[in-house]
């Protein structure tokens, strides 16, 4: 008879629990939601079978194109049909979301204790931004490149670095900020003078993102109109456009590529954009600006990329606990540097931040996120909608500058705390040199 471990016991009955309460919840979710919302997925719907006609590399969307692919994988397993459709791309995200739940057990069970892991999980089955966007909303897909993130931060504390790099790296691949994850890598392997394997790190990382070069060499124009679409895109749910709404800078877009399918936009207070699916077969052009907003903007935007770089060579990442800080300082740190916010993004956080300081201030940092992207949307947004309000615009604004503020509270916090070393150019040079020769 089948001997199995104690703790290897107990860790499958955890996650045997743990993992049916959570559907158990998704499944009332979704019973409440009722009929799917044919807008979106039928605009998805369109979108992939443009993708199965004319080929990944020859329709750019809103997404990078490693999403492309999985889209086309569903519209060719569900035969075109919508409910078909609906229902693999629900139950990706719902797979994706009880990933992301076991590996935050298994990270604090690792890190920490195992009744930390239960508490943990079971925070984040009930918070509401992972269940709203995960079961409830059918526009969005991030706990799939969430998940994997998570994964590879769990073979990252298991010393799996390899394993790790390669699914950060398909991560990346879907969405940028899992990359975060091989950063953490890459610096502690660094800050041990591992360089040898350093280099295989970043070799199977970059292995991750290989498809995407492909699909790049096949169509250069419809790949990067992926990237101009993004960058031409009016500043939405973030400090930028607040600047603009309270300057009163006038909200114009190029309709050709920023017409709206749901809904149109005359304000900076809006939530989004899902472009006609007949745009997706044309490149489009990256779009310069000569107004000094945007330039400031920009320039934000690139001094804040320059700190991160700083902070990734001064800080030192030599242990298991540091690993999961600084994993939730860049990513974190990337989302505050955002022109565009989504309500979803919070996702991407909220693991990671469960993970930080867990007892108290990661529940607390964690809800106070949740409560104030909450009432940024949909609540404050939709009442906005339908009155006009002024007074829920400024909640809007407000709320979404409190949101920054908390995380920008939390970078400061880790960077604070964090052990550093002194770094100069000319040391790293002679170290990469030094490694070299050994070689």
């Amino acid at each position: 008879m089948l001997s199995l471990d104690p703790e290897l016991r107990t860790t499958i009955r955890d996650l045997v629990v743990l993992t049916t309460l959570l559907l158990i919840f998704s499944l009332v979710i979704v019973s409440l939601r009722g009929l799917i919302d044919v807008v979106f997925m039928q605009w998805l719907m369109t979108v992939s079978e443009q993708i199965s006609t004319y080929g990944i590399a020859n329709v750019w969307t809103p997404y990078p194109q490693l999403m492309n692919v999985i889209l086309y994988g569903i519209y060719t397993v569900s035969g075109g049909n919508i409910y078909l459709f609906w229902t693999v791309f629900k139950s990706l995200n719902i797979a994706a979301n009880s990933i992301i739940m076991i590996c935050i057990y298994l990270t604090a069970t690792e890190v920490y204790e195992r009744t930390m892991g239960r508490w943990l999980a079971i925070v984040f089955i009930f918070l509401f931004t992972p269940a709203y966007y995960t079961v409830l909303v059918e526009c969005v897909y991030d706990p799939i490149p969430v998940a994997l993130m998570m994964f590879s931060v769990y073979f990252l504390i298991k010393d799996k670095f390899l394993l790790s790099a390669g699914l950060a790296g398909v991560g990346g691949g879907i969405k940028l900020f899992p990359l975060a994850v091989l950063a953490v890598l890459v610096k502690y392997q660094y800050n041990r003078r591992e360089f040898v394997n350093m280099g295989k790190s970043l070799l199977v990382g970059s292995l991750g993102l290989v498809p995407l070069l492909v699909l790049f060499a096949l169509n250069p124009p419809i790949f990067l109109s992926t990237y101009a679409w993004q960058m031409g895109r009016p500043p939405s749910e973030t400090v930028y456009g607040f600047a603009l709404w309270i300057a009163d800078v006038p909200y114009s877009v190029d309709l050709n590529y920023y017409a709206d399918v749901a809904q149109e936009f005359t304000s900076y207070l809006k939530v989004g954009i899902t472009p006609y699916p007949e745009i997706m077969l044309n490149p489009v052009p990256f779009q310069s600006t000569s107004s000094w907003v945007m330039t400031a903007q920009t320039m934000v935007m690139l001094f804040g990329a320059l700190l991160m770089v700083y902070v990734f060579f001064r800080i030192q990442v030599n242990n298991k606990k540091q690993m999961l800080t600084f994993t939730l300082f860049f990513v974190c740190a990337f989302v505050i540097l955002l022109r565009q916010y989504a309500p979803q993004y919070l996702i991407w956080i909220i693991p990671l931040l469960l993970l930080w300081k867990p007892g108290r201030i990661s529940e607390l940092a964690t809800i106070g996120l949740v409560a104030l992207t909450t009432l940024e949307y949909p609540l404050s947004y939709i009442i906005y909608v339908n009155t006009n309000s002024v007074l829920f615009a400024w909640v809007f604004w407000i709320t979404i500058i409190l949101r920054t503020v908390v995380m920008l509270t939390i970078c400061l916090k880790i960077y604070v705390s964090a052990p550093r070393g002194s770094f100069r150019i000319g040391r790293l040079l002679r170290s990469l040199s030094i490694s070299s020769s050994v070689e």
